[in-house]
């Protein structure tokens, strides 16, 4: 028995040897090399290995591809080329990315927005109408002057009040009447009737009539003005201070001639005083408006010009040539020359108002316009050239008187009049006097005539002002005609100073410009 499994056993081993020596390296020790396969052998290869040997096969790579085992790569890819197989990746792209091997597309050139490589649309930011990423100038699409793809703010080119970019109309910013944002000027169709302010623009637009109706809002023109006050800067003192020079001319000899100061005199009659007053930084070599002023009966040149007077009780006392020099230094009046000329108490205010126009046609005004820088001028024969629109003429009390009866034939000197204090006595020869005198080749570009409320000829005045205005033809209330009245005060200085305040805020411009409102508390300013 035991040599049967013996025998057994040398068997088997004999085998295994066999076996061995046929397939050349399956039983050979680890430690020996592997015996070259023979030439009759074939790979079988599956996954790079050969099934057969076992051989592992070092890949010849060619498109993803082994040329020796046929094995396809399994790719790994970096930056698109596969690190296995060096293969560059032929990009499959979907969004800029590639499917294929996940690289992100660099976009090398874009055209009309869509990059020409992967072509992707660029999802833009844009910057100034431009897109950073690729170049493209955005194709405006305009919503109330911003664009809706790209957000720019247009830079509004306008025409009128429309953009003729983006057809943007302006929603106004107004300022004095003027767009901010546009630069177009309102046109001020209506106002409110109360305020005066533009119904558009917010700004105050003084009424204009026509047809008896004010062209913005459709009310009748106020006849009488309420003014409470004067401009509470007149209560600084100014260094800036005209300069007053006094002459003299005796009737008969013709000629104005310099002379010293002199008071009226009820032994002298041949003697006129006249004080001219020229604004501080006067300029012989410019031309400034000229403002004659008769002053009430009994007053002086000099005492109008150099006498201190009450003007109200916040202002307290000036000197007439003071308070010219406070408007001009306030900036509430231009610098003019201002002319106080005297005349003589006679029988009727007609028969001094007959030599008071003979003496300033042919004395004052000729000298004032050989001696003085006005738009006025004396020719070589000696003939005064008026200029009537840049002269004024401003009677107080019976100055007012005089002036009423010189108007109709005068206009040709005077286009302005503030008649302040005294009435013309007969209404409908005034009336006819100024229909038949003045026309188109001289008109009254403003009449402002006023008083105080307590002045005892307060209502006959009033009256006498409001059939003229509704008789005489040259004459139109609202647009060249204006009547004042001063609350709280009677026949005195405080009513005719704050109507000369007020005619020189109108005077001297085109007749159409409005009277101007000046904004101030009656609180502080109230004459009383």
């Amino acid at each position: 028995m035991k040599k049967t499994i013996n025998s057994i056993l040398i068997l088997a081993c004999a085998a295994i040897l066999l076996l061995s020596a046929g397939c050349g390296a399956s039983g050979t020790p680890a430690s020996e090399p592997t015996p070259e396969p023979t030439p009759e052998h074939v790979h079988l290869w599956r996954d790079g290995v050969c099934t057969a040997c076992g051989e592992v096969c070092g890949h010849l790579w060619q498109d993803g591809v082994c040329s020796i085992c046929g094995e396809v790569c399994a790719h790994r890819w970096l930056d698109g080329v596969c690190r296995i197989c060096g293969m560059v990746c032929t990009h499959k792209w979907k969004g800029g990315v590639c499917t294929v091997c996940a690289s992100r597309c660099p976009h090398g050139e874009w055209r009309d927005g869509v990059c020409s490589l992967c072509g992707m649309r660029c999802a833009h930011q844009w910057k100034n109408g431009v897109c950073i990423i690729c170049g493209t100038a955005c194709e405006h699409r305009w919503l109330d002057g911003v664009c809706r793809i790209c957000g720019t703010p247009c830079a509004h080119r306008w025409v009128d009040d429309v953009c003729s970019i983006c057809g943007y109309g302006c929603k106004h910013e107004w300022q004095d009447g003027v767009c901010r944002i546009c630069g177009i000027v309102c046109p001020h169709e209506s106002h409110d009737a109360k305020s005066c302010l533009c119904e558009v623009c917010g700004f105050k637009v003084a009424h204009e009539y026509e047809n008896g109706l004010c062209v913005y809002c459709g009310e009748e023109p106020p006849f009488v003005t309420m003014l409470l006050d004067l401009p509470i800067e007149l209560k600084n003192a100014t260094e800036e201070k005209g300069r007053l020079e006094n002459y003299h001319y005796l009737i008969g000899e013709g000629e104005l001639l310099p002379g010293a100061h002199a008071t009226v005199s009820r032994e002298d009659r041949r003697k006129r005083d006249v004080v001219v007053y020229t604004p501080y930084g006067y300029d012989a070599g410019k031309q400034y408006n000229v403002l004659i002023l008769a002053p009430g009966a009994g007053h002086t040149a000099h005492r109008w010009m150099e006498w201190t007077n009450l003007l109200s009780t916040k202002l307290g006392r000036l000197k007439g040539c003071e308070f010219l020099d406070r408007l001009i230094a306030c900036g509430r009046i231009e610098p003019l020359i201002v002319v106080v000329a005297e005349y003589y108490l006679r029988d009727s205010p007609a028969e001094i108002a007959e030599i008071y126009e003979k003496d300033l046609r042919e004395r004052v005004l000729p000298y004032i316009a050989a001696h003085y820088g006005t738009y006025a001028s004396v020719d070589e024969d000696g003939t005064f050239i008026p200029a009537p629109e840049h002269f004024a003429f401003v009677g107080c009390s019976f100055g007012s008187m005089i002036g009423w009866q010189m108007l109709p034939e005068n206009t040709d000197l005077f286009a302005y009049w503030g008649l302040l204090s005294g009435a013309y006595q007969n209404d409908e020869e005034l009336t006819a006097r100024i229909n038949r005198r003045v026309n188109a080749n001289c008109p009254i570009e403003y009449l402002y005539a006023g008083d105080g409320k307590r002045a005892p000829g307060w209502a006959s005045y009033k009256n006498r002002m409001q059939k003229l205005s509704a008789a005489a033809d040259p004459l139109e209330d609202g647009a060249n005609l204006r009547f004042l009245a001063v609350e709280r005060v009677g026949h005195n200085y405080p009513a005719w100073d704050t109507g000369l305040y007020n005619c020189l805020q109108v005077f001297f411009h085109n007749r159409y410009v409005p009277l101007r409102e000046i904004s101030v508390q009656p609180s502080e300013n109230q004459i009383s």
